[in-house]
């Protein structure tokens, strides 16, 4: 979720997601500040462009599809990262992040995709996380977030013990509240991660909750003609065949999952002419669903104008 501006009178951030122009207002949404402060752990600032990096570098490495690039961030700090993937197509499949701070080398992220795991992908990124600490000569910090920690990712877990060997780090007890696990080469530790007394609390609705808020907050607009991108508003025209399911019934369930699985196969491959066709029934059916039982709130002229810009902004940032 990329935050673009905020609305200060209302107590929202304006977004966009990741969920295409189908959603929201042409993929825009809105998130209150009190929702942001209760449930938000931790943020990353996105750098869109490389030449947001000063003294951006990058180059090929040996192994196939794999790249480094080096950077320096807003604050003058360097900034490493090594990515892999499918040169033809372009499509990463793991990368890994650090930065300079502190006179050591702090891993942010490192990353492999699920359907690539187990290639060996994890192994080179961490080694060359290593090698990277050596011809600097400095130790290497892990951070590790709740979400990849044993209680939540348990599967994933030996991969963490793995990489950090393979860093050469030792775990320390979390010296702060937005990380599970924390990790150096700097001191003692123990080969396991020292597990947190607390994780942070999160929300617990059910899906029908969570999809109506995000219906709601999103604030699309049919009547809103025209954006600062040169495109209309994408309506979803319900036909004679189209009837709304009550959410959370076991018909809306199963309609959920037959279109996930859709989406996850439009994702893959392309879907035959039947299914695609089913796809954009299942699609009028959710909304025509959600709409009939969230109505979604009309935009003040000031959200609207925020969205018009965020739009044009998203519009002059699209390579």
């Amino acid at each position: 979720m990329q935050i673009f501006n905020r609305v200060p009178g209302r107590r929202l951030f304006v977004f966009a997601n990741s969920w295409g122009v189908e959603w929201g207002y042409d993929g825009f949404g809105k998130l209150p500040y009190d929702y942001f402060d209760r449930y938000v752990f931790e943020c990353w600032d996105a750098i869109v462009k490389p030449k947001e990096l000063r003294n951006f570098r990058s180059k090929n490495l040996a192994k196939r599809g794999s790249q480094s690039w080096s950077g320096l961030d807003e604050q003058g700090r360097k900034v490493y990262g090594f990515e892999i993937g499918d040169p033809t197509t372009d499509e990463r499949h793991g990368w890994a992040f650090a930065i300079e701070r502190e006179g050591r080398l702090e891993v942010e992220e490192l990353f492999v995709r699920h359907d690539f795991r187990g290639l060996g992908i994890g192994r080179w990124l961490a080694e060359r996380i290593a090698e990277l600490a050596r011809i600097k000569a400095v130790p290497v910090a892990v951070w590790v977030s709740f979400a990849d920690s044993k209680r939540e990712s348990e599967k994933t877990y030996p991969m963490l013990l793995a990489i950090a060997r393979i860093l050469g780090v030792r775990f320390q007890k979390s010296p702060v509240n937005w990380a599970a696990y924390y990790a150096t080469s700097d001191g003692d530790g123990s080969d396991t991660p020292i597990e947190p007394s607390e994780f942070p609390a999160r929300p617990r609705s059910p899906f029908n909750v969570i999809a109506a808020a995000a219906l709601a907050l999103s604030s699309f607009e049919p009547h809103l003609n025209g954006s600062a991108n040169g495109r209309a508003p994408i309506v979803v025209q319900a036909t004679n065949q189209d009837t709304e399911v009550t959410i959370g019934s076991a018909e809306w369930d199963a309609m959920t999952e037959r279109r996930a699985n859709l989406i996850v196969k439009k994702s893959k491959q392309s879907l035959s002419a039947d299914e695609l066709a089913e796809f954009q029934r299942l699609q009028r059916m959710t909304h025509l669903s959600l709409e009939k039982a969230y109505p979604r709130p009309r935009l003040t002229e000031e959200e609207r104008a925020i969205i018009e810009r965020a739009l044009e902004h998203s519009h002059n940032d699209t390579p």
